[in-house]
């Protein structure tokens, strides 16, 4: 049998069109940078036309000659710059462009506050754990006594700054308290574990001594 030849299609792929791009000439700064360059340096107090500003860009520039896409982004530029307030056009349009002083030369101003500074009251001075244990027994049961969990937590509610946070609370009380045993501050009736009162023989000494 005679071989039939067999033809393959190639398929011819469709290039989608490219957008134009930007030309990275120019340090890679924006055209609105282009057009405020142009202006600083044509010192034009009526402005420029866009002419003039195209000329002194490419004259900078070079390679922006040859970019196919120059016109439609210079007056993008343009436009952008006049909606932002940054260029003036003062006769329309096709008129001089020129720089806005309003935008340029306006000082910032930073505004200073009125409101008195109000001093911070000076915190009162903290307690040591033997006046806080103190205060805790004559606030507790009517000062006749109370016991070390009473005690703590009165101590801890009503200080928390000082005892409420401080990790070593129970050294530090239980030392406080002995000590104040010892010097006959605090009195223990019925031994180390029961409850803690003033010395009535201090309260004693003490209101004589008044």
């Amino acid at each position: 049998m005679p071989s039939v030849a067999t033809s393959k299609k190639t398929a011819k792929k469709v290039s989608k069109p490219t957008k134009p791009k930007k030309p990275t000439e120019a340090n890679s700064k924006s055209y609105k940078e282009l057009i405020t360059e142009g202006l600083v340096e044509l010192k034009d107090r009526k402005g420029a036309s866009r002419l003039a500003l195209k000329k002194i860009i490419k004259a900078k520039y070079p390679k922006l000659e040859s970019s196919t896409n120059f016109d439609l982004h210079f007056n993008n530029a343009v436009k952008k710059g006049v909606e932002s307030g940054e260029f003036e056009q003062p006769k329309g349009p096709s008129g001089p462009l020129k720089l806005n002083k309003k935008t340029t030369d306006k000082p910032i101003v930073t505004k200073k506050s009125t409101s008195p500074v109000q001093k911070k009251k000076p915190s009162p001075p903290a307690l040591s754990y033997k006046e806080m244990i103190t205060q805790a027994i004559l606030k507790l049961n009517q000062g006749k006594g109370s016991s070390r969990p009473a005690l703590k937590k009165y101590v801890k509610d009503h200080n928390p700054s000082t005892a409420g946070t401080n990790s070593n609370f129970d050294h530090l009380f239980n030392t406080a308290l002995k000590k104040g045993v010892d010097l006959g501050d605090f009195a223990q009736p019925k031994g180390p574990s029961g409850i803690v009162k003033i010395n009535p023989k201090k309260k004693l000494t003490h209101k004589k001594t008044i």
